[in-house]
């Protein structure tokens, strides 16, 4: 448990090779909650898991007429996403992973006086795709201390699925590496270094 509201909690078999992750954050506001549910399977050389992720946000809800915003009214967005993955490992240091999901996001409006009244609540779906790439041979000769070098490089596509109503168009995608250089410099002292970039396109 950790002081900003984080619960987690996780279990696995005696040979490690099946893991259940579960987490639940709860904002200091009591509203703005997380939830996590997570199996993962590594008992073939293809592993694979499903992640189920809810969360419940406050904000404030926008009423546009002619493109421009008029009014904002108190809100709340509901977020569900299903989503699973498979992961081949070449080697101890290299593998390449994909995930699938859809992800639902509803809007709703509170009641605040006739305008806020008629308003109907409203839902955007997407479907969510990641690949990626990664090298690690970095050792761990003590805690917090790494030797070697990992990276990784990733792709994102997300596509709205249901009608684009408040969208300028249904498709995103991002693009990103990651890059970390960790060197012995005397015992347990190292030098890291660290290489990112993220770009990301569409509607």
């Amino acid at each position: 448990i950790s002081l900003n509201g984080l619960i987690r909690m996780g279990t696995s078999d005696l040979m490690e090779d099946v893991k259940i992750i579960g987490a639940f954050k709860l904002s200091t506001n009591l509203e703005d909650n997380e939830w996590m549910m997570s199996y993962q399977n590594f008992r073939r050389k293809i592993d694979w898991a499903g992640t189920y992720y809810r969360n419940v946000q406050n904000g404030t809800i926008a009423v546009y007429a002619g493109g421009v915003p008029i009014v904002y009214y108190p809100g709340k967005i509901f977020a569900n996403l299903y989503q699973g993955s498979v992961s081949y490992p070449f080697d101890e240091t290299r593998k390449i992973k994909f995930s699938l999901g859809i992800r639902s996001d509803k809007t709703t409006t509170s009641t605040v006086d006739s305008l806020s009244a008629k308003l109907e609540a409203f839902s955007t779906i997407f479907s969510v795709s990641h690949f990626e790439y990664t090298y690690d041979n970095t050792l761990n000769p003590a805690m917090n201390i790494h030797n070697g070098l990992r990276y990784k490089v990733y792709a994102d596509w997300n596509r709205q699925v249901n009608e684009v109503k408040y969208a300028a168009g249904p498709n995103t995608f991002n693009f990103g590496f990651d890059a970390r250089y960790y060197y012995p410099i005397y015992r347990n002292f190292i030098w890291a270094g660290r290489a990112a970039g993220d770009f990301s396109w569409g509607n």
